[in-house]
This record gives C-alpha cells, sequence and structure tokens, in this order.
C-alpha cells in the first residue's frame, strides 16, 4: 500500500457501545488499556476510509454489526489539524518515539497486514482530542456508513 504524505482525512474507530460516553466526555481519549509497558498512550486515527480491521476483532461486518462492536467512524474535521487544534504524528514516529519496541511494531504491522490493513494509515494524538474537532460520525450499517451525526464545518 502507498505510503501518505499527510492525512487529508483521518478517522477515529470505535464502537457504537461507547458513544455515551464519549459524547458525554466531550472527547476521544487516549488507548490506556492493552498498551505494553513503556508505550506512550495515544489517541489512534486511519486515513483509512472504509473499515480499519485493526480495531476491530477478526471478524465479518455482518457480525461487527450484530454485536457490541458495532463500527462507528468519527471523521477529524481538516481545519482543526491547519489551525493546531490537533497535532499528530504518523506511525512511523510514534514507533520510533513512542516506546515502542521493534518486535512489538513488526508484530503490529504484520497483524494489520494480514487483516487488510495498512500501518501507513496510521497516526496518532498522545493528548484526548474534543468531538467539537470532528465533523461527522458514521455508523456501519448494511455494510455501508450511515450519517449519525454532523456538525457544520
Amino acid at each position: 500500500m502507498k505510503k501518505p504524505t499527510s492525512p487529508d482525512t483521518l478517522w477515529h474507530y470505535s464502537k457504537a457501545g461507547h458513544l455515551q460516553s464519549i459524547f458525554d466526555s466531550g472527547e476521544l481519549r487516549l488507548a490506556t488499556i492493552g498498551v505494553p509497558l513503556g508505550e506512550r498512550p495515544a489517541l489512534w486515527l486511519s486515513s483509512d476510509p472504509n473499515l480499519e480491521w485493526t480495531a476491530y476483532p477478526k471478524a465479518t461486518v455482518q457480525e461487527l454489526e450484530e454485536s457490541a462492536y458495532q463500527p462507528v467512524h468519527f471523521c477529524l474535521n481538516p481545519a482543526a489539524l491547519e489551525r493546531g487544534d490537533v497535532r499528530l504524528v504518523p506511525w512511523k514516529k510514534h514507533r520510533q518515539k513512542g516506546g515502542v519496541t521493534p518486535a512489538w511494531a513488526r508484530a503490529l504491522e504484520k497483524v494489520a497486514q494480514d487483516l487488510g490493513a495498512s500501518h501507513w494509515n496510521w497516526w496518532c494524538s498522545y493528548a484526548p482530542i474534543s468531538v467539537e474537532h470532528f465533523s461527522k460520525v458514521e455508523i456501519m450499517v448494511g455494510g455501508k456508513w450511515v450519517l449519525f451525526a454532523h456538525r457544520e464545518v
């Protein structure tokens, strides 16, 4: 897969079961569960608008939609990056500076490849991101993304 030069459109992938707590808190928070000791916690985004398979257990879209893992994605407003409201680092930089061991990095990249994803699509923030910086939220229904919430930008 092609290496992106800059993130044009970025998505944070989540699960429908998390929507209430995200909207209640007003922000998307850093991943802390399952983060190896010594690795810097981060909030993950992907430039893959289809489905970031590394965000979900290995299952079919239908199985995900019928479970607590129903896919949801938040579209980051590019203006938040332009204004400097949100700062991101690509996977390559996180791999080097975020405390990721080389063996763990290779394993994650291999899992992504096996699932049909690409680590070149991965970006992260080391700070929570306000829901105000996302222009829309979509939920997967019938294998297609359906608008759930939209914010004028």
